[in-house]
């Protein structure tokens, strides 16, 4: 109890039930600054009938619909959300005790999302909605925080078996972010599924297309391109669009200093450097660069392509 006292917030500030914990970590998912707010699991079960809980919820699934691109009803889906995003956003709240959070994030099951399914996308947006934001508190800034938080921040992040729970229970977050150990066959099939939805690929275009500071979800994102290459070409390509139209500087920023990292060549590779780069492999797929050649006027690329040669990342490992 001692520790787990020491990053507690004071009493009379401690949310006192799951639902107001709930509550906290969802208001502030639509406003996310430092880490997520941390409470009490008590009375879990009375979780679905907080009516300000649940409005809360659909106003951040709104508002993130919307930042992606994912249109209204998000992905066409027009079905109720569930009650699995509320469970998750205590689990969230409830980190402190890890345990017990783990074990809540386990006991949420995930929509069952496939090519042909029509229903349970909302909701997974929903869950998305709540877990992206704490997923990226919990990520290291940059290479100068790296290799991890220092000791009182790394108690406030989402880390370890309650990290993979969450991620296993919103299958969206497995898509976007990266999936749980053992699940990348699962997450792959999910990503197919988005897009055969309305506004899907604009959704996977728009995460995808971003730099990440964690070399696990950069590695993930290259694989799963690679992986639908040459059955999606156009989709692969317009995910590359947006990383050069809305990220461009931030990425010739970020190969510039993996380059000059990697061409330094003291000690073990950066793992981050490498990915930087490989992420760029797929975009080399025979299918991508022949339907690449009916869109000229995608440019900026180009200084990569040799990188990913001369560093030996032309195969990208299989999912």
């Amino acid at each position: 109890m001692t520790a787990m006292t020491a990053l507690t917030a004071p009493a009379t500030e401690w949310p006192s039930s799951a639902a107001h914990t709930a509550r906290q970590v969802i208001e502030w998912a639509a406003h996310p600054r430092g880490f997520p707010p941390h409470g009490s699991l008590h009375a879990v079960r009375n979780l679905p009938r907080s009516k300000p809980t649940s409005q809360a919820l659909q106003e951040l699934a709104r508002a993130t619909a919307a930042r992606l691109g994912a249109g209204q009803p998000a992905l066409g889906d027009n079905s109720c959300i569930g009650p699995g995003a509320l469970f998750l956003a205590a689990a969230i709240g409830g980190r402190l005790q890890p345990e017990l959070s783990a074990r809540l994030a386990a006991l949420v099951a995930p929509p069952a999302l496939r090519r042909a399914t029509s229903a349970g996308w909302a909701d997974a947006l929903a869950r998305h909605a709540v877990l992206a934001p704490a997923l990226a508190a919990s990520v290291p800034a940059g290479p100068a925080s790296r290799p991890g938080l220092s000791e009182p921040a790394a108690g406030l992040a989402l880390t370890g078996p309650v990290r993979d729970g969450l991620l296993r229970a919103s299958p969206l977050s497995a898509v976007l972010f990266r999936p749980a150990d053992g699940e990348r066959d699962l997450a792959r099939d999910v990503a197919l599924g988005l897009l055969a939805r309305p506004h899907g690929t604009d959704v996977l275009a728009t995460v995808l297309s971003r730099w990440h500071a964690e070399t696990e979800v950069l590695t993930w994102r290259t694989r799963l391109l690679a992986s639908i290459a040459a059955s999606h070409p156009a989709e692969v390509i317009e995910v590359y669009a947006a990383a050069r139209l809305c990220h461009g500087a931030e990425w010739d920023r970020r190969i510039t200093a993996a380059d000059a990292a990697l061409a330094a060549g003291t000690g073990e590779p950066d793992a981050l450097a490498l990915a930087t780069i490989q992420y760029w492999a797929p975009f080399r797929a025979r299918q991508v660069l022949d339907r690449l050649g009916r869109r000229p006027l995608l440019r900026g690329y180009e200084s990569v392509l040799p990188m990913i040669q001369r560093y030996g990342l032309e195969t990208v490992g299989a999912l």
